[in-house]
């Protein structure tokens, strides 16, 4: 990974997000899209991108993580990263139900998949099949 291509969040804030934005707006080379750390990071890009007249996705692509309540209603409706926080309640809840009822056993661990919301803020880009791959793993 490149490291010029990361910009450090120090709170999960719209403000935050478009501040680190901006920081990566300004540093050499170019790219196509960002990954924010939160819905809220996310938002603060789009605010970066509005004050440079960028648009999105067609100039850079955004991502979020969490799949706040509302962020749809973005425009455009923000790709985003849920994360089954309902799943994961009930699971620890249980959890702790079974230890409070003195079943004692091995440490349970649990998997639990998100799921990547795809919404208007990211688009596709032709890839250059020149371009050799490494296979996973590699």
């Amino acid at each position: 990974m490149d490291e010029d291509l990361i910009a450090y969040a120090t709170r999960y804030t719209v403000e935050e997000g478009a501040r680190c934005f901006r920081e990566l707006l300004a540093r050499p080379g170019d790219f196509t899209a960002v990954a924010a750390a939160n819905d809220m990071l996310a938002v603060g890009c789009y605010a970066a991108l509005d004050e440079r007249s960028l648009q999105c996705p067609e100039d850079i692509s955004v991502i979020g993580f969490n799949d706040m309540p509302f962020i749809d209603r973005l425009r455009p409706p923000l790709t985003t990263v849920r994360f089954p926080h309902y799943q994961l309640g009930t699971e620890a809840a249980q959890l702790l139900l079974e230890r409070i009822n003195g079943r004692e056993g091995p440490v349970k661990i649990l998997y639990l998949a998100p799921e990547l919301v795809i919404r208007g803020s990211t688009t596709g880009r032709a890839v250059d099949q020149s371009v050799p791959r490494r296979s996973p793993g590699r």
